[in-house]
């Protein structure tokens, strides 16, 4: 026997493609669980692992999630790059609660949910900084909010707010920026019994006002911003007073849609950007009304404005829909925030979300948004009755530059430190106009795969020059080939799921260690069989009951020959390849596709029929092209202690028919084995334990 050369290793952490948590991020947990006290960061309790040196995380679905507590208990939840995070501010029921955001930049980004404006005088705006939303980290040139930087003559304006009845404002809070340069001032000034005062430099002003409304209950309802631009700070001993006045919001973000809606979520995006480049971007978001004042374009630096809309089917809709809408951008705000929408301009998600047979509550969260490189990502989380068929309308395309977000959360814990199974899709850029999209999300059986991609993506299992990763697309993947699938905790909850990942070369253990995958560097260019062993134990958690572990034994056979068919397609990359992404090259891993005849809560009813797809890692088609030679299908009734074959025949290229009846108990959860083999040396073994229930 050869001797094997050594190989460093790094490992692959739990955020694997999909383990980010979109913008939600893990909300439906966490928002069971008691939150309260002053702003604090919180890591999620899952660790990853870093990329090799040098090379960047792509996407926003490419880091772990993060929160922070905001006082009064509302929380931002983010997630992605510095500069471009995806966020949300959710209060203690997982929707979205209404807030104002200014990002002045260096290092500065203030969240203010409406439910702290109801008490403005003890509004401390500090305790609002969330830095880590700050489109830019840089050093901060001027102090924290109520001072202005040393070097400059101070004069005094004074800020009158009036609420729509003409009297002083009681829930108002105004941002205020030195149009020649935001490094000069950028502050939030909260509007005390309607009155803000502020010492500037001299200069040339934009003064953005924002007021909370609320319901005869004292619930925050909707918002309104009250624009000025072009104002004047003279080089004068006297106050500069100016009036915000919360009648000038008259247009209101809407949207004319096809069939009948109701808004759901409203995000007004206002960049103001001063003469000197600096672009600040001032957001306004409600489940309700979010209210404008119409603003041209200013004499100093520029102005623009875009909104997203979403709304939901009126209550009792037999077939319920939703439209969720990135509205054109202006430049200027203008007075007519109501955009007609038409079909045209629209794609159609046919949606259908399952979920776990133990689901009695039947809730989960689908979440959807946006993100662009300027403003990050705001993502919205609607709950939905499981199982149910869900058609969401969307701007298709989007425009430059954005791209769209989703993710669902099939159960939800009952307490507070259950978990809960989330789910992501590939990445999706965009879709097209008149697009049909069909998909279901959450059908199992749930088990770890390598998956098949289309779009833009990162490759977790690919080879470039002596580097190479070998890594699950997650925990689990549903019945949609390019699915990443985890589980997940509340934050400040350990979690209690086990992975284990092992490799072998050539019948040698290089690599041992938690997570979904490793990286392994100074592999040698010959001829070689590996094997990767992936483990994961979600039984501890209680909200999950199927697919509660699995056991997948994969091997294949690496030939640094070239082969076309492995060439990584342009637009997508890998680690290993840093920045060459035409060095990557597709590992021919083989990866099973279950279509199984299970309803919404993946229940079979006295026989079960099995599609059987047996494919390899692909993006866009590119993977290898070796056909499957073998496949088997065996299911246990009594926890794994004896295998009865089910009666599997070939159907096609790739596919396969499994047939057996369920002869176990009604409630009680079969396992299942399923064993593939290639032309090309590559096998795959993988045990499901509880894979479905038995209706």
């Amino acid at each position: 026997m050869r001797a094997l050369p050594s190989t460093s290793v790094r490992r692959l952490g739990r955020s694997g493609r999909g383990k980010a948590c979109l913008a939600l991020a893990c909300a439906a947990g966490f928002v069971l669980a008691s939150v309260a006290g002053s702003a604090s960061a919180e890591a999620t309790p899952s660790a990853s692992a870093a990329p090799p040196p040098g090379v960047p995380l792509p996407g926003a679905a490419s880091a772990s999630a993060s929160g922070i507590t905001l006082p009064g208990g509302d929380r931002v939840v983010y997630q992605g790059a510095s500069g471009s995070r995806t966020y949300n501010v959710v209060g203690r029921d997982g929707r979205t609660v209404p807030f104002l955001k200014f990002d002045p930049g260096h290092g500065h980004s203030y969240v203010i949910p409406a439910s702290a404006l109801s008490d403005v005088a003890s509004l401390d705006t500090a305790q609002y900084d969330v830095p880590q939303l700050s489109h830019s980290a840089g050093p901060l040139p001027t102090t924290r909010a109520r001072q202005a930087p040393s070097g400059y003559p101070l004069h005094v304006v004074q800020i009158n707010a009036k609420d729509l009845t003409s009297a002083p404002a009681q829930n108002a809070l105004s941002f205020v920026m030195n149009v020649d340069s935001a490094g000069k001032f950028a502050s939030v000034i909260p509007d005390i019994d309607g009155v803000a005062r502020v010492a500037v430099p001299v200069g040339n002003y934009a003064i953005y006002t924002g007021f909370a409304e609320y319901d005869a209950s004292g619930n925050p309802t909707g918002l309104r911003l009250v624009l000025q631009d072009n104002l004047v700070v003279p080089n004068s001993s006297g106050v500069t007073m100016v009036t915000a006045d919360e009648r000038a919001a008259t247009a209101q973000v809407s949207a004319a849609t096809p069939r009948p809606a109701t808004s759901d979520d409203v995000t007004l995006d206002v960049i103001r950007t001063d003469a000197v480049g600096n672009a600040v971007p001032v957001q306004a978001v409600a489940s309700g009304n979010v209210f404008v004042s119409p603003q041209g374009a200013p004499t100093i630096g520029k102005l623009s404005s875009q909104a997203m809309w979403d709304g939901v089917s009126p209550a009792g809709t037999g077939s319920p829909y939703r439209y969720d809408l990135l509205l054109p951008s202006a430049a200027d705000v203008p007075a007519n925030e109501t955009i007609p929408v038409s079909a045209s301009g629209l794609a159609s998600l046919h949606y259908t979300f399952d979920t776990d047979a133990s689901n009695t509550a039947h809730t989960g969260l689908y979440e959807i948004g946006v993100r662009s490189q300027q403003l990050g990502g705001l993502v919205g989380t609607y709950p939905v009755t499981v199982p149910e068929s869900l058609t969401d309308y969307v701007t298709a395309p989007l425009p430059t530059g954005f791209s769209w977000l989703q993710s669902y959360y099939a159960e939800l814990g009952r307490a507070p430190d259950e978990g809960f199974a989330g789910l992501q899709p590939g990445d999706l850029p965009s879709f097209t106009a008149g697009q049909q999209v069909w998909r279901t999300w959450g059908h199992g059986p749930l088990a770890p795969q390598v998956g098949q991609f289309s779009g833009p993506n990162l490759c977790f299992a690919c080879v470039a020059g002596t580097s190479m990763g070998i890594s699950f697309n997650g925990d689990f993947t549903d019945s949609e080939p390019e699915t990443s699938g985890y589980y997940e905790v509340p934050f400040g909850y350990p979690n209690p799921t086990v992975e284990n990942f092992t490799v072998y070369r050539d019948g040698q253990q290089i690599a041992q260690q938690p997570g979904v995958g490793a990286w392994l560097s100074d592999i040698p260019q010959q001829v070689d069989t590996y094997r990767a062993v992936f483990d994961v134990d979600a039984s501890g958690i209680s909200s999950v009951s199927q697919a509660t572990k699995t056991h997948t034994d994969l091997t294949f056979v690496y030939n640094p020959a070239d082969d076309p068919h492995l060439t990584l397609p342009p637009g997508d990359s890998c680690y290993e390849g840093g920045a060459d992404p035409a060095s990557c090259r597709i590992l021919p891993m083989l990866n099973l596709n279950y279509q199984l005849s299970t309803d919404g809560s993946d229940t079979a009813h006295a026989v079960s029929v099995l599609n059987l797809t047996v494919g390899h890692e692909s993006y866009d088609g590119q993977g290898s092209q070796a056909p499957a030679v073998s496949a088997k299908v065996e299911v246990s009734f009594d926890g794994g202690t004896t295998w009865t074959p089910a009666a599997t025949v070939p159907t096609g290229r790739n596919h396969y028919l499994a047939v057996w009846p369920d002869t176990g108990a009604k409630g009680s959860m079969p396992s299942l084995r399923v064993t593939a083999t290639d032309s090309i040396g590559g096998s795959i073994t993988q045990t499901i334990t509880h894979a479905y229930t038995i209706g």
